[in-house]
């Protein structure tokens, strides 16, 4: 076989031989997971102390200790009080959500949906203003738990 022969060949079968399908797609699941809330309210902070709008998850205390000593320098009462929590993390996951810094007391979160995705669990929340604002500066939070899997 000559040289032209052979390249005219190779040039006609690499664009195939990268065309090979995928027999094992990764599947995006939802699985909706109940949830139990365990506490709502708000903390005060300042200007230059405060946390993210976002929800946390806890899988252990030690996971739960490094927040709680972020909480005691951010919310020195906040941090003291959830110290206190009597938490199991044996069969339960402890989560909470943030919501952002505001100069207004007491917006209320709603949870829309708690799920796991991959083994990892997600939530999606909505954070209302409160009809019965007071010129607080705060955030508030959302503590619940979920089953472990």
């Amino acid at each position: 076989m000559s040289f032209k022969k052979f390249l005219i060949v190779l040039i006609l079968i690499i664009p195939f031989y990268g065309c090979e399908e995928d027999k094992d797609p990764i599947t995006l699941e939802e699985t909706e997971i109940q949830y139990n809330i365990l506490e709502s309210g708000s903390f005060r902070v300042s200007d230059d102390n405060t946390i993210n709008e976002q929800y946390l998850v806890f899988k252990n205390q030690e996971e739960w200790s490094v927040f709680l000593s972020l909480m005691e320098f951010k919310s020195p009462e906040k941090g003291k009080e959830f110290e206190n929590l009597d938490f199991n993390f044996t069969d339960k996951t402890l989560l909470i959500i943030t919501s952002e810094y505001d100069y207004t007391c007491c917006k209320e979160i709603k949870i829309n949906k708690v799920y796991r995705n991959q083994g990892q669990i997600h939530v999606t929340f909505e954070v209302d203003p409160s009809t019965e604002a007071e010129q607080i500066t705060s955030q508030s939070y959302l503590l619940f738990e979920v089953n472990k899997a």
